[in-house]
């Protein structure tokens, strides 16, 4: 083994005592010496790593208060005449964008938090920033992040990438992925027969988050399959 038990844990304790807290599997992989493979290989589970290493794995990483979190973006936003991005954070800041994104949810929600408007007008973000984002989310997600993933859990707005590369599907190949094409073996029928007994049912046409909630395929399904969710709207109840 290229690693002993003792490195690994070792390199725990470092990232502990610099983060000030018990390291997420986000903070390893962004900024840890191994593998977060290389822990679920040796000890099972990253928990059980978490363990060995003599750390509670459910301690929440909350130690930073929420407020120092808010004035460290505000005073680089202030430094940079702008909201810092999360490269600019790791680079510049006291503490990691890693941090805000398991407190705040997101780079951007954090960003809001702190009563900054994100930063994510296309031409003011580099090709390299963005392929970086989707490399990360593909990290933490195990697959290729789909356009509602980037949206809900990236630090830019999905709507960049189709500004700086024209689709999403161009940005995710730019970036060294295969598309992803889940829910592409249901037929458009099956899709627009879904719409049609959800609307039944709700005796409306039923929104995006409803599908969701009560439907038999999630609406990320029809926006890929039809370009929008309007345009599904369209194909099931055009008269």
């Amino acid at each position: 083994m290229p690693y002993s038990d003792t490195d690994l844990l070792s390199e725990i304790e470092r990232l502990a005592d610099e983060l000030g807290h018990p390291p997420s599997l986000t903070e390893v992989r962004e900024h840890g010496q191994y593998s977060v493979t290389t822990y679920y290989d040796r000890f099972g589970s990253w928990q059980d790593a978490v363990e060995a290493a003599g750390y509670d794995p459910q301690a929440p990483t909350t130690e930073i208060p929420e407020s120092e979190l808010l004035a460290e973006l505000r005073e680089l936003a202030e430094e940079f005449g702008e909201p810092p991005s999360a490269a600019q954070m790791d680079a510049d800041g006291e503490y990691w964008a890693s941090t805000y994104r398991d407190r705040f949810g997101s780079w951007n929600e954090a960003i809001e938090a702190a009563g900054l408007e994100p930063t994510d007008e296309p031409s003011q973000i580099p090709d390299s920033d963005l392929l970086a984002e989707i490399n990360r989310l593909a990290d933490d997600l195990g697959d290729p992040p789909t356009f509602q993933e980037m949206d809900e859990q990236g630090e830019y707005a999905a709507r960049v990438y189709v500004s700086h590369f024209g689709s999403w599907n161009a940005a995710i190949e730019a970036a060294g992925f295969e598309p992803t094409q889940r829910g592409s073996s249901l037929s458009e029928s099956e899709l627009l027969f879904e719409l049609q007994r959800l609307a039944d049912e709700l005796e409306k046409q039923p929104s995006a988050r409803e599908m969701d909630a009560d439907g038999k395929f999630g609406s990320a399904t029809y926006q890929r399959q039809f370009g929008s969710w309007s345009a599904a709207l369209e194909a099931a109840f055009e008269n």
